[in-house]
């Protein structure tokens, strides 16, 4: 398995004192192999990410565009996720 990704924070525009929401712009990719490494398998999507650091622990909602789809992929647009990431 190869996986990579790169994530950059910002603040929400025209909200004042918004410590605990940030939004987030990412490119990820990856693939998973049975024998040897092939770089055109790999799949690589970006998008627009929200996270609000509530006191119950982060949450997470992204939106994603696939930018390489394969013809037999099976893709997701919005994920929704719990918890911190590193």
């Amino acid at each position: 398995m190869v996986s990579f990704g790169a994530e950059s924070y910002f603040p929400v525009p025209f909200m004042a004192n918004s410590e605990s929401y940030r939004l987030s712009l990412f490119i990820d990719g990856g693939s998973a192999y049975d024998n040897s490494f092939n770089g055109s398998d790999l799949r690589y999507s970006s998008g627009l990410g929200v996270v609000w650091l509530s006191p119950f622990g982060a949450l997470s909602a992204s939106i994603a565009i696939p930018l390489n789809e394969g013809d037999n992929d099976q893709t997701e647009k919005f994920q929704f996720g719990m918890g911190s990431s590193f």
